[in-house]
């Protein structure tokens, strides 16, 4: 979100957008470093009640964000079910704004700076803009 409201104050015709994947059944987690089992044993916990959808599924949010004709910069896709877990992606914010009340985090204007500072703390490239 930081990232398109600086875009969009350069008048640039890049895009940004943010999507969730939601809880999807791949390795990304099982196989990160210092994981744990703590992971595994939600997933087996959550897919019998249905909060965990194939990678195929997970991979939608963002398929939505590059190719969909209402997409446009300053958008969120999540899943739409199971409080964002599951589900065809819907948007929750729109434009910068939000749509879905419980995003407010997103775009908060306190976390938008956290997250640009880090970002160009590390990798250097937001100041550029």
């Amino acid at each position: 979100m930081a990232l398109h409201d600086k875009l969009t104050e350069k008048g640039s015709k890049v895009k940004a957008f943010a999507c969730d994947p939601g809880a999807a059944a791949t390795n990304l987690q099982s196989s990160a470093e210092n994981s744990g089992c703590l992971f595994s044993a939600m997933m087996s916990c959550a897919a019998p009640m249905g909060y965990v959808q194939s990678p195929a599924d997970g991979c939608l949010s963002i398929g939505v964000c590059c190719f969909g004709p209402e997409a446009n910069s300053g958008d969120l896709y999540m899943p739409s079910k199971k409080g964002g877990m599951t589900g065809p992606p819907k948007k929750s914010v729109s434009g910068g704004e939000l749509v879905v009340k419980n995003e407010s985090q997103t775009v908060s204007e306190v976390n938008k700076k956290l997250v640009l500072e880090e970002c160009e703390r590390v990798f250097g490239f937001a100041s550029t803009l």
